[in-house]
């Protein structure tokens, strides 16, 4: 009895939305994503608001009547004067009364013709005989779990945009994502007053280096889901696959992770989200899961990321940590930690048991208690351009149990307080400690203000000692390494090249 939105088109929905966000309905409709790029074909905020504005009026659908009469030859829904200023290519909530289902399918029906005067409008793959019906064009959901309970990635991909703070009375479940095989995926992004302006380029952007240098949060600059002080995860992804949450603050359990994962789901992106509050991020055996941007905090219980799954990834993520926690613990798995930021704690980045093969890449790492990277049994670290600037007595890389560090070099090693630090150290029994690498510095880096979380570095070694890349020319050490810090008369002095004052 026809098909939803959901089966033809990429689609668009909201919860919270615009205004007053008193109308918001558990049964909102939408848009297609084609639809919504071609209000917003220069992606301006005037654009966005504008097509809000199509969409709904303070959260509510912006057409929404009962007692249509829809008529199942031509596909066509009726009531005289009603449909004025709806557009083809919204999405229409279509449910048949007062018996739901014995005509018409209750779904969610894109809008493939609309009438100049506003009587009636068409909705496509859409069969039945004559009923009466109710149609909700547009609006935004109630609620987030609403908004994933009404949605379906399987065919094509859908973007669930929220704007509403929310403290559930329970873990909000995610059952279904997007399909591996079709490479559709359902996304949850986080904005303020129009989509996209909490993502990098947008102006309530707060990224993760910003964030532990402000040593706090700011609330007006992500989406919060809070648990409520409730010993529960803020989020279970149960079974899903190829989801995606982006600028989000999951805060505030106990007991559990932020994100309880049952099984092992495939392609989890957590991408500029933010943890504070909560006993650990995540510990799941799930596969590709992808770190992006993320930040998090010392109000982490315990070790902040384990993984348990294979090709786990974390790229440019930020985190303040505890004493005794680690930032990232990998079990038997190949996974990757790049351009990352660490401070305190007591490991950044462990290996643990036969298979777990991890690269850390272009990071930094401060005030690290015990040792920047450690090897408990791991098959394989290789540990390339990095800055360990780490606690006194601490040790850089340390195969602490057992297993091999695969290549180690155009890495440099500093305690905080600017004295020597072991590069490299094992606590086997008859085992070697990592070679250092030829490449590799033992130096000051010169952070602009380390105190502050500003780890820009002055040192012209550090800056010009990494790996090479294909073109021969060297790169710099550390996950803040591209920008020198040197006096604006210096930069003048020099322009054509880079000038760095030491």
């Amino acid at each position: 009895m026809g098909y939803p939105v959901f089966y033809g088109h990429r689609s668009v929905f909201f919860v919270g939305g615009n205004g007053t966000q008193a109308g918001r309905t558990a049964y909102a409709g939408g848009c297609t994503q084609d639809w919504w790029d071609g209000q917003c074909p220069g992606g301006t905020d005037a654009e966005k608001t504008a097509a809000m504005g199509k969409l709904m009026v303070n959260g509510g659908p912006f057409a929404d009547e009962a007692v249509c009469a829809f008529t199942g030859v031509n596909r066509r829904i009726t009531k005289t004067g009603c449909f004025a200023g709806v557009e083809a290519g919204m999405v229409a909530y279509v449910v048949e009364t007062p018996v739901a289902g014995v005509n018409i399918a209750t779904m969610r029906y894109a809008i493939t013709e609309v009438d100049p005067a506003g009587d009636w409008i068409v909705i496509g793959d859409a069969t039945g005989t004559d009923a009466t019906v109710t149609a909700k064009v547009g609006g935004a959901f109630d609620t987030l779990q609403n908004a994933l309970d009404e949605t379906d990635a399987s065919c094509r991909s859908v973007t669930i945009y929220t704007n509403l703070n929310e403290t559930p009375g329970a873990s909000i479940d995610v059952d279904t994502g997007g399909s591996v095989m079709c490479n559709t995926f359902k996304r949850v992004v986080g904005f303020g007053t129009v989509p996209g302006d909490m993502g990098i380029g947008g102006g309530l952007y707060q990224s993760a280096l910003s964030i532990l240098q402000a040593g706090a949060v700011d609330a007006g600059r992500c989406v919060t889901l809070d648990a409520g002080g409730g010993a529960r995860p803020v989020v279970m992804i149960d079974g899903a696959e190829n989801f995606v949450l982006e600028n989000l603050h999951l805060r505030n359990n106990t007991v559990t992770d932020a994100i309880y994962f049952a099984g092992a789901p495939r392609n989890i992106v957590l991408r500029n989200c933010r943890f504070s509050g909560v006993q650990a991020v995540i510990d799941t055996a799930a596969e590709h899961v992808l770190l992006e941007g993320c930040y998090s905090d010392d109000s982490v219980a315990g070790h902040h990321f384990v993984f348990r799954g294979q090709d786990n990834v974390m790229l440019g993520c930020a985190a303040r940590m505890a004493a005794g926690t680690n930032l990232a613990n990998f079990f038997g798995r190949s996974s990757a930690v790049i351009g990352c930021i660490l401070v305190g704690g007591q490991f950044g980045v462990r290996g643990i048991n036969a298979g777990a093969g991890v690269l850390v890449l272009g990071s930094t790492f401060y005030n690290t208690g015990s040792g920047g990277i450690v090897s408990d049994t791991a098959d394989a670290m290789t540990v390339i351009n990095n800055v360990f600037c780490l606690a006194p007595g601490a040790v850089g890389i340390y195969v602490r149990t057992g297993g091999s560090v695969v290549h180690n070099d155009y890495n440099a090693f500093i305690a905080s307080d600017g004295s020597a630090l072991t590069p490299a150290a094992s606590g086997c029994v008859g085992g070697e400690a990592p070679a250092v690498g030829p490449h590799s510095l033992r130096v000051d880096p010169q952070f602009a203000d380390a105190t502050h979380c500003d780890f820009r570095v002055r040192n012209a070694a550090i800056l010009r000692g990494g790996r090479p890349g294909p073109d021969g020319r060297a790169t710099a050490m550390g996950a803040i390494g591209q920008e020198a810090v040197g006096a604006l008369r210096a930069r003048m002095m020099n322009a054509g090249r880079a000038g760095i004052l030491r």
